[in-house]
């Protein structure tokens, strides 16, 4: 709780010195994850992050490779504590999904990055406020740092509607974005 309290003191300090930069892209509905557990026998399954919920709500996320090395996103959910899986069908081709985020009892997010020899550039934001069953998906091309291996260092929600996102780079450039409306709209910290 210490820690919580002095990084959302930085944080306000920082707003309060640093003023922002805005960026709202509203957010886009996307299909409901009731896809069926696809097979896998077609190509390499990568699984890179993982997140809970109450009452048994299990999330992976990761990417499909192919056999023609295309790869894709993966979104895994189970409801019942892994006996049973879904898969959420995201179509964003060359991405991966990490940095599953919950809070709550209903609250996810999860990032959608471009992933190649290192780079993780964050794409989209997904966002469900029903436990996964409907899905928003908001833009990321506002992050505006200019280095061609970005990478999310660290997303967190200290409730529904408050999170910081952290980006660095290969060249030293780094940046940090918070939100207050669930991930909808960010704001930069610094540059």
């Amino acid at each position: 709780m210490k820690q919580y309290f002095k990084l959302m003191c930085f944080a306000f300090t920082l707003l309060f010195f640093c003023g922002n930069v805005s960026a709202s892209q509203g957010c886009s509905t996307l299909n409901k994850c009731s896809t069926p557990m696809m097979q896998y026998d077609d190509g390499t399954l990568s699984l890179d992050d993982i997140a809970t919920l109450p009452e048994n709500t299990v999330f992976l996320g990761g990417s499909l490779t192919n056999k023609a090395n295309r790869r894709i996103p993966v979104l895994l959910l189970s409801r019942n504590g892994g006996h049973n899986w879904e898969q959420c069908a995201f179509g964003f081709e060359g991405s991966g999904i990490a940095n599953i985020q919950t809070y709550g009892i209903a609250n996810v997010w999860a990032i959608i990055s471009f992933q190649q020899e290192g780079a993780h550039n964050p794409e989209y934001l997904l966002r469900s406020v029903d436990a996964g069953k409907t899905w928003c998906v908001v833009s990321l091309t506002f992050i505006d740092i200019k280095d061609p291996l970005i990478r999310l260092k660290d997303l967190i929600f200290y409730d529904d509607l408050h999170g910081m996102m952290f980006i660095s780079g290969s060249l030293g450039s780094s940046g940090a974005y918070y939100t207050k409306d669930g991930g909808i709209s960010w704001n930069r910290l610094w540059k």
